[in-house]
């Protein structure tokens, strides 16, 4: 995952998953996110949440509580 100026990415190598967060001014909600894997079986995978958000300030607390969730699941 490559960091740019207007997005940043987590990787937890500990549990296999990692947080790409994007800032697009253009959306239209808050925010908005997806999971996808990378890898396979044999080499392993890692999990990735995607999160879009448009507003720093006003987003912060969804994107927190998306994180914690996303993170103590299974």
């Amino acid at each position: 995952m490559l960091d740019t100026d207007d997005n940043v990415s987590f990787i937890n190598p500990t549990n296999d998953k990692a947080i790409k967060l994007t800032y697009d001014p253009s959306k239209k909600g808050l925010i908005d996110y997806w999971l996808i894997s990378f890898g396979d079986e044999e080499s392993g995978s890692v999990e990735v949440l995607n999160i879009y958000y448009r507003h720093q300030d006003e987003s912060l607390p969804l994107i927190e509580r998306l994180i914690r969730d996303w993170l103590t699941e299974g």
